[in-house]
């Protein structure tokens, strides 16, 4: 008799104070929970999600669920330090007067290497919608021109010089037209295309598909260039015409360098090249990365870099 009277006693109890609940007011939208963590906090969380995410091999998952491109690890680098505290970042004190970043800070993972976080928001979010992560090199460790890479390097400059005439080719820059418009409205003869005898659009289509991707290419270019009512060039009784463009593409501030080459990787289907950039010829520590395709005829350049 007791114990019933005691469990009942419970069980009044319970609901008494679930039914004292107080509730909560979703009127103005979902309630957010109030920030605790201090920014210092915040970065050093961000970062370490950062870094694991490199050491656990999940950059190209984070690539596809953000849609974004993010800087692959050194090809001569596997892993990179653990952190515990800010303190073991060399904290950028001045920024950049081109950059809206709220922290940009340094992290050596060895005597060649270093990775640069820089955050644009400090908050509770994941790292990659708050900021950006960068390799750099030591500059002074890298051999200009170093024998090693020569055939690559070789191969490299001539796609990349190749990649910029076809590209301009495709937006009618770069070609020499007729002063007077022929028979079709608006559309001015082709004498020369850069420095070749190319003449026709199949030339033009031949050429390009040795330097990029024919997929690449039918998606990205030629709908526009030759594959519309609009498109830049036209032929009719077998003669090339070009429309006159307006577009004038800016100089690049930053060009690929060449001369100085990190590491190469050749796995027999592609060449992974980490490679420096200049600007205004002065070479920059940033590491970028470029993929070489083979093909039959020896090498594309891949549209994934």
């Amino acid at each position: 008799m007791k114990k019933s009277f005691l469990v009942l006693l419970v069980t009044v109890f319970l609901i008494s104070g679930c039914s004292q609940k107080k509730a909560i007011d979703y009127s103005n939208g979902p309630v957010i929970s109030e920030q605790t963590l201090s920014d210092a906090e915040l970065e050093l969380s961000l970062i370490q999600s950062c870094i694991d995410d490199y050491n656990s091999g999940k950059i190209a998952e984070r690539e596809e669920y953000y849609g974004i491109d993010i800087a692959p690890l050194p090809l001569e680098v596997d892993s990179i330090p653990e952190i515990s505290s800010l303190n073991q970042l060399t904290i950028s004190k001045e920024k950049s007067e081109n950059s809206n970043a709220d922290f940009i800070a340094a992290l050596a993972i060895n005597d060649e290497y270093s990775i640069q976080f820089t955050l644009y928001n400090i908050s509770d979010s994941a790292f990659w919608l708050n900021g950006t992560a960068s390799f750099l090199v030591n500059t002074d460790n890298i051999i200009q021109n170093d024998p090693q890479f020569a055939s690559y390097k070789s191969v490299l400059e001539k796609l990349l010089t190749d990649e910029l005439d076809v590209l301009n080719w495709m937006y009618g820059m770069d070609v020499t037209l007729a002063e007077t418009e022929g028979p079709l409205p608006g559309y001015y003869e082709v004498l020369s295309i850069g420095s070749t005898e190319m003449h026709s659009i199949e030339e033009m289509k031949a050429f390009a598909e040795t330097v990029l991707p024919k997929s690449y290419l039918e998606s990205n270019f030629y709908p526009s260039a030759f594959g519309s009512d609009s498109s830049i060039y036209k032929e009719a009784d077998g003669v090339l015409y070009c429309a006159a463009s307006g577009f004038y593409p800016e100089n690049p501030s930053s060009v690929y360098a060449p001369d100085y080459i990190a590491a190469i990787t050749d796995d027999g289907s592609s060449v992974s090249i980490d490679i420096l950039k200049k600007v205004m010829d002065q070479v920059q520590p940033q590491l970028y990365r470029i993929i070489l395709l083979h093909n039959e005829n020896g090498y594309l350049l891949s549209t994934t870099y």
